[in-house]
C-alpha cells in the first residue's frame, strides 16, 4: 500500500488492475486510487460496474465522459465472474489506448483481465510480521496476545481490522485474556483446534471443543468444515503442487496449506482417505434420516479418533 501511495503521488495511471488474495487490501487500493482522482461531484465523476450491470460498451462510454471539476473521472469494474470474448476484446483494445481524462480500475479476483494492458496492483495476504505491525499500530498489545489475536482471526486482515476498532475502545493494554474474552474465534480456527486435538488423539479435548462449537454453529456447517479441512490435509500431502499453487486450487490462504501439511504428518495417507470416506458416510446417514445430526457429528469425531 505504501508503494501504491508513492506511485499515486507521482502519477495517476489511466488503467489499474487490482489482483490478489486479500479483500481488505484490494478494497483499500481501490479507495486510494479513487481518492487520488478526487471526490468533487462524486455522483457525476464516478461510475461503478459489477456482474449485474456490466457491459463493455457502457464501461468504455463512461470512461470517455469528461470529468466535471476534476482532472480525472473514476470508473470501477468489480466482481465480474463471466465475460464474453467480444467484451474482453473491446476492453483490451480500450486499455491499450485509454482516455487520458479517466481512470479505469479493474478489480480482478478471477484473472478475467489478465491479458489487459494496465498498471498492476497486487494485494497478497500479509505475513505474520506484517500483521503484527498492523495490529501494533492500532493497539497497545502484549506480544503473546498478538499471536493469539491473529490465530483467532485466521490471519484475515478484514476481521483483524474490525476487531482492532472494537478493542481500541477499551482504552487499555490488550492481553491474551482480553483477546479470549472479546474476540470471537473464527470457524476456521475452531475447526483447526478440533482437528489438532484429533490429530493428537486427545478425545477429551476434541469432544470439549466440539461441544463448545455446537453452541454457536449448526451441525451441517461443522460437518462441512471438518470435511473440507480433512480434504485440505489429504490434498496437501498428495499433490505435487507448491503450497501457493494448492491454495489457489482450493481457494484458501497459503498459510492454511502450510499448517495443513504440518498437521497431516500425524496421519497416514490411507488414514486421511478413510476419514474423508467417514465424512461422506456421516453426511449420507444424516440426510437419509438413519442418524440424528448431533449423534452423527459425535459418531464422526469418535471414529476419527480411532483412525491412524
Amino acid at each position: 500500500m505504501r508503494t501504491l501511495k508513492a506511485r499515486l503521488e507521482k502519477n495517476i495511471e489511466n488503467v489499474y488492475r487490482i489482483t490478489g488474495d486479500d479483500a481488505f487490501l484490494m478494497q483499500k487500493a481501490v479507495d486510494m486510487i479513487k481518492s487520488a482522482c478526487g471526490e468533487t461531484f462524486a455522483e457525476l465523476n464516478q461510475s461503478f460496474f459489477d456482474n449485474e450491470n456490466f457491459n463493455a460498451d457502457a464501461v468504455i462510454n463512461s470512461c470517455f465522459q469528461l470529468p466535471i471539476g476534476l482532472d480525472k473521472r473514476f470508473v470501477l469494474v468489480k466482481n465480474i465472474k463471466k465475460i464474453s470474448e467480444a467484451d474482453k476484446n473491446k476492453l483490451a483494445k480500450y486499455c491499450a489506448n485509454p482516455c487520458p481524462d479517466s481512470v479505469l480500475v479493474l478489480y480482478d479476483t478471477d484473472n478475467i483481465f489478465k491479458n489487459v494492458k494496465a498498471e498492476n496492483v497486487e494485494c497478497k495476504h500479509l505475513s505474520d510480521s506484517e500483521l503484527s505491525s498492523f495490529i501494533k499500530e492500532r493497539l497497545d498489545i502484549e506480544p503473546d496476545a498478538i499471536k493469539l489475536f491473529i490465530d483467532y482471526c485466521s490471519h484475515d486482515l478484514t476481521r483483524i481490522s474490525k476487531e482492532c476498532e472494537k478493542l481500541a475502545l477499551l482504552k487499555e493494554k490488550i492481553t491474551t485474556s482480553v483477546i479470549e474474552k472479546m474476540v470471537a474465534k473464527s470457524e476456521e480456527y475452531s475447526i483447526f483446534e478440533i482437528t489438532t486435538a484429533l490429530s493428537k488423539r486427545d478425545g477429551d479435548e476434541s469432544l470439549r471443543l466440539l461441544k463448545t462449537m455446537l453452541e454457536t454453529s449448526d451441525v451441517s456447517v461443522i460437518l462441512a468444515l471438518i470435511s473440507n479441512h480433512f480434504r485440505r490435509l489429504f490434498y496437501s500431502v498428495t499433490s505435487p503442487l507448491s503450497p501457493a499453487e494448492i491454495s489457489k486450487e482450493l481457494g484458501c490462504k497459503e498459510y492454511a496449506i502450510i499448517k495443513a501439511k504440518e498437521q497431516a504428518k500425524n496421519f497416514k495417507q490411507v488414514g486421511l482417505k478413510k476419514i474423508l470416506e467417514l465424512c461422506l458416510e456421516t453426511e449420507y446417514l444424516i440426510k437419509i434420516g438413519k442418524m440424528g445430526a448431533e449423534n452423527g457429528i459425535y459418531y464422526l469425531i469418535i471414529n476419527i479418533l480411532e483412525t491412524k
